[in-house]
């Protein structure tokens, strides 16, 4: 009983971090992952530095995008 709780728990944290991610722009390398496994399993996913770099460095990258 207690397991299943917790495992409960572990899922809904993993939700709401996820949620979290997404509302500040924060990539998601585990989503990445899952995608490539399943939308381009003969590719070879990037590692994750790189995957945050390039998403940090599209995100900053576009004219406008920052204030200073």
């Amino acid at each position: 009983m207690k397991l299943a709780v917790t495992m409960k728990l572990a899922a809904a944290i993993g939700e709401i971090a996820h949620g979290m991610r997404a509302i500040v722009g924060v990539p998601d390398y585990e989503l990445y992952v899952l995608h490539m496994a399943e939308h381009h399993p003969d590719l070879v996913p990037m590692s994750a530095e790189r995957f945050e770099s390039e998403s940090y460095e599209r995100r900053f990258s576009k004219a406008g995008s920052r204030c200073c």
